[in-house]
Protein backbone atom coordinates (compact mmCIF):
# COMPACT_ATOMS: atom_id res chain seq x y z
CA UNK A 1 0.00 0.00 0.00
CA UNK A 2 1.43 3.36 -1.05
CA UNK A 3 -0.15 6.72 -0.24
CA UNK A 4 0.63 10.42 -0.12
CA UNK A 5 -0.10 12.05 3.24
CA UNK A 6 0.41 15.44 4.81
CA UNK A 7 2.50 16.03 7.91
CA UNK A 8 0.68 16.59 11.22
CA UNK A 9 0.16 20.30 11.82
CA UNK A 10 -0.26 22.43 14.91
CA UNK A 11 -1.82 25.87 15.23
CA UNK A 12 -0.45 28.47 17.62
CA UNK A 13 -1.56 32.09 17.66
CA UNK A 14 -3.38 31.57 14.38
CA UNK A 15 -0.32 30.24 12.52
CA UNK A 16 -0.07 26.63 11.35
CA UNK A 17 3.18 24.69 11.12
CA UNK A 18 4.44 21.14 10.79
CA UNK A 19 4.53 19.42 14.17
CA UNK A 20 8.03 18.14 14.94
CA UNK A 21 9.52 16.29 17.89
CA UNK A 22 11.22 19.46 19.14
CA UNK A 23 7.96 21.42 19.07
CA UNK A 24 6.03 18.56 20.65
CA UNK A 25 7.99 18.72 23.88
CA UNK A 26 7.37 22.46 24.26
CA UNK A 27 3.78 23.02 23.13
CA UNK A 28 0.80 23.23 25.49
CA UNK A 29 -1.03 19.93 26.04
CA UNK A 30 -4.28 21.33 24.58
CA UNK A 31 -2.49 22.38 21.36
CA UNK A 32 -1.00 18.87 21.08
CA UNK A 33 -4.34 17.15 21.73
CA UNK A 34 -5.95 19.24 19.00
CA UNK A 35 -3.10 18.50 16.57
CA UNK A 36 -3.52 14.75 17.17
CA UNK A 37 -7.31 14.91 16.82
CA UNK A 38 -7.02 16.95 13.60
CA UNK A 39 -4.49 14.52 12.13
CA UNK A 40 -6.66 11.52 12.97
CA UNK A 41 -9.51 13.26 11.13
CA UNK A 42 -7.26 14.05 8.15
CA UNK A 43 -6.06 10.45 7.72
CA UNK A 44 -9.39 8.84 8.63
CA UNK A 45 -10.42 7.90 5.07
CA UNK A 46 -6.97 6.53 4.29
CA UNK A 47 -6.77 4.46 7.48
CA UNK A 48 -10.31 3.12 7.06
CA UNK A 49 -9.39 1.95 3.55
CA UNK A 50 -6.55 -0.22 4.89
CA UNK A 51 -6.90 -3.93 5.52
CA UNK A 52 -6.27 -5.24 9.01
CA UNK A 53 -2.63 -6.25 9.52
CA UNK A 54 -1.03 -8.87 11.78
CA UNK A 55 2.42 -7.34 11.26
CA UNK A 56 3.73 -4.41 9.29
CA UNK A 57 6.71 -2.24 8.51
CA UNK A 58 6.31 1.33 7.35
CA UNK A 59 8.57 3.35 5.08
CA UNK A 60 8.29 7.15 4.98
CA UNK A 61 9.79 9.31 2.22
CA UNK A 62 9.66 12.99 3.17
CA UNK A 63 9.41 15.84 0.67
CA UNK A 64 9.72 19.49 1.59
CA UNK A 65 8.63 22.76 -0.02
CA UNK A 66 11.85 24.64 0.68
CA UNK A 67 15.54 23.80 0.52
CA UNK A 68 16.04 24.52 4.20
CA UNK A 69 18.06 21.81 5.97
CA UNK A 70 15.85 19.52 8.07
CA UNK A 71 16.31 16.99 10.86
CA UNK A 72 14.36 14.04 9.42
CA UNK A 73 13.93 12.37 12.85
CA UNK A 74 12.03 15.39 14.17
CA UNK A 75 9.57 15.28 11.29
CA UNK A 76 9.07 11.51 11.38
CA UNK A 77 8.38 11.29 15.11
CA UNK A 78 4.94 12.99 15.28
CA UNK A 79 3.94 11.60 11.89
CA UNK A 80 4.66 8.00 12.91
CA UNK A 81 3.15 8.26 16.39
CA UNK A 82 -0.07 9.92 15.26
CA UNK A 83 -0.50 7.57 12.29
CA UNK A 84 0.03 4.43 14.39
CA UNK A 85 -2.47 5.68 16.98
CA UNK A 86 -5.00 6.36 14.18
CA UNK A 87 -4.47 2.85 12.78
CA UNK A 88 -5.13 1.34 16.22
CA UNK A 89 -8.17 3.58 16.74
CA UNK A 90 -9.69 2.55 13.39
CA UNK A 91 -8.84 -1.16 13.73
CA UNK A 92 -6.16 -1.50 11.03
CA UNK A 93 -3.82 -2.92 13.67
CA UNK A 94 -4.64 -4.36 17.08
CA UNK A 95 -1.84 -2.45 18.81
CA UNK A 96 1.27 -0.50 17.81
CA UNK A 97 3.67 -2.60 19.85
CA UNK A 98 6.86 -4.17 18.46
CA UNK A 99 5.20 -7.51 17.71
CA UNK A 100 2.84 -5.85 15.23
CA UNK A 101 4.78 -2.79 14.04
CA UNK A 102 8.13 -4.46 13.50
CA UNK A 103 9.91 -1.40 12.17
CA UNK A 104 9.83 1.82 10.24
CA UNK A 105 12.25 3.85 8.19
CA UNK A 106 12.35 7.44 7.00
CA UNK A 107 14.20 8.91 4.07
CA UNK A 108 14.60 12.36 2.58
CA UNK A 109 12.98 12.30 -0.86
CA UNK A 110 13.85 15.78 -2.05
CA UNK A 111 12.34 19.19 -2.55
CA UNK A 112 8.94 19.42 -4.17
CA UNK A 113 8.86 21.61 -7.29
CA UNK A 114 5.26 22.62 -6.47
CA UNK A 115 6.47 23.89 -3.05
CA UNK A 116 4.47 21.39 -0.99
CA UNK A 117 5.40 19.47 2.16
CA UNK A 118 4.23 15.85 2.14
CA UNK A 119 5.10 12.23 2.86
CA UNK A 120 4.96 9.16 0.66
CA UNK A 121 4.03 6.26 2.90
CA UNK A 122 4.62 2.62 2.00
CA UNK A 123 3.23 -0.19 4.13
CA UNK A 124 4.68 -3.68 3.84
CA UNK A 125 2.70 -6.10 5.93
CA UNK A 126 1.15 -9.41 6.66
CA UNK A 127 -2.59 -9.00 6.27
CA UNK A 128 -4.87 -10.41 8.93
CA UNK A 129 -6.74 -13.53 7.93
CA UNK A 130 -9.76 -14.78 9.84
CA UNK A 131 -8.94 -18.09 11.57
CA UNK A 132 -10.73 -21.11 10.14
CA UNK A 133 -13.34 -22.17 12.73
CA UNK A 134 -14.52 -25.60 11.63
Amino acid sequence: MIARLNFPLYVKKGKAGILTGNLYRNLHWATLAKAKKDYHEEVKNFVESLPKYNKLTIHYTLYFATKRKRDIDNFTWALHKFLMDAMVEHGSIEDDNNEIVTGFSSHFGGYDEDKEDYVILEIDGEKYEQPNTR
